[in-house]
């Protein structure tokens, strides 16, 4: 118990007090049958946040407005997020995809089965074909039917 005094919590500190590694003070203060042990260390690491609290009201209670105004807007987020914590809005409405459908990607890229690959080039083949063969009949001058 005396290895944890004034320690602040830190458990190098109380590995290095014993003489042993780090795992091993974990080890002990999991260990069953330690929970005195373990109440002293968490004493010990309860006893640093109120010096750490202690340390922020005397700062809040500063003659230097500045850093008593910064502690005391720090204090606020953290204590009472409800109501003076930083907001952040988050728009989750649903939106289309951007897709563009003039990306152009190498069939190989798609680490696709051979025969998908060339079912899916014979149908581009294709499909050139007909635009080309459309945009042929729109060059060609219209007969007037009669």
């Amino acid at each position: 118990m005396r290895a944890i005094r004034g320690t602040c919590g830190i458990i190098s500190k109380i590995a290095g007090n014993l003489g042993c590694g780090y795992l091993t003070v974990r080890r002990y203060l999991n260990k069953p049958g330690w929970e005195d042990v373990r109440e002293r260390y968490m004493y010990e690491i309860e006893s640093m946040c109120d010096l750490a609290e202690c340390t922020l009201v005397k700062a809040m209670k500063s003659d230097d407005l500045r850093t008593a105004s910064s502690t005391a807007r720090w204090w606020l987020e953290k204590k009472r997020r409800q109501e003076y914590g930083q907001k952040s809005e988050v728009d989750i409405t649903p939106k289309p995809p951007n897709i563009d459908v003039n990306t152009n990607v190498p069939i190989d890229a798609l680490d696709l089965p051979l025969e998908t690959r060339r079912t899916i080039l014979a149908a581009m083949r294709e499909r050139k074909r007909k635009m080309l063969a459309a945009a042929e009949e729109a060059q060609r001058p219209r007969e007037r039917r009669l």
